[in-house]
């Protein structure tokens, strides 16, 4: 609603809004053409109110004087076709006009750039590569609620997490993965076990950054399904933190 104060103050708006009205009014007296008179006034009215959302446009004055024009001509004339004319090259004249792309105004962008690496010095080169699509595959633990990862006062950092493996009938063998974000960094020792007593084993197969890497293999007979829980802790010499 803030916009109609101003639009009132624009003379090409209301150019356009009187030629409209007067087209408009000329219809009622064209009994023969009273269809067209309507049709061409609202015509006008469309494309002036298209017309003050798009103040950049270059040929808005070319608008004004159109509608001048259509003005001067239909208040002196007095042939119908001829005004009917000059009001159909009106509104192409605006359509024209409507359809120019706008002047852009430059804007000025303001770009922050954010750091959101991790320290990856130390590293050697195998700890750098990602776990391959065929281990990915493997995968199939659930990771429970029983989630902590915390820094000790010495500035150690460890995390413990218990994990869900379900075996289907026959199935020997699963390969979990356990992801670290952010990547812990100077990792020195991982543990882990089955907590339920089943009859699994389990050794840490991989230790990368990013992630650890578990084999669980079932060692009696593995006819039925099984549902078990391995308890994982992994400890680092010091804490992750990202990049300033």
């Amino acid at each position: 609603m803030s916009r109609w104060p101003a639009l009132l103050r624009d003379p090409i708006f209301l150019g356009l809004i009187a030629a409209s009205v007067f087209l408009g009014s000329q219809a009622l007296a064209w009994a023969f053409l009273p269809m067209s008179g309507i049709l061409a006034g609202g015509f006008l009215a469309g494309i002036a109110l298209l017309l003050q959302q798009r103040r950049a446009t270059p040929g808005r004055w070319i608008g004004l004087l159109a509608s001048l024009v259509v003005l001067l001509t239909a208040s002196t004339q007095t042939s119908s076709l001829l005004t009917l004319t000059l009001a159909g090259m009106t509104g192409l004249i605006l359509a024209a006009a409507v359809q120019a792309p706008p002047i852009p105004a430059p804007v000025a962008a303001t770009v922050v750039a954010k750091d959101d690496t991790f320290p990856m010095d130390g590293l050697a080169a195998e700890e750098l590569e990602a776990p391959d699509e065929e281990s990915d595959s493997e995968q199939s633990g659930e990771l429970l609620q029983q989630w902590e990862r915390r820094r000790l006062a010495t500035g150690e950092e460890v995390i413990e997490t218990t994990i869900k493996l379900t075996f289907a009938a026959g199935e020997r063998a699963q390969t979990l993965h356990l992801p670290l974000h952010p990547p812990l960094m100077g990792i020195e020792h991982v543990h882990c076990e089955v907590v339920d007593g089943a009859d699994l084993a389990c050794d840490v197969d991989a230790i990368r950054a990013f992630g650890i890497r578990i084999a669980v293999r079932r060692r009696g007979a593995c006819q039925l399904p099984l549902d078990s829980y391995v308890w994982v802790a992994v400890s680092a010499s010091r804490a992750s933190t990202r990049a300033a």
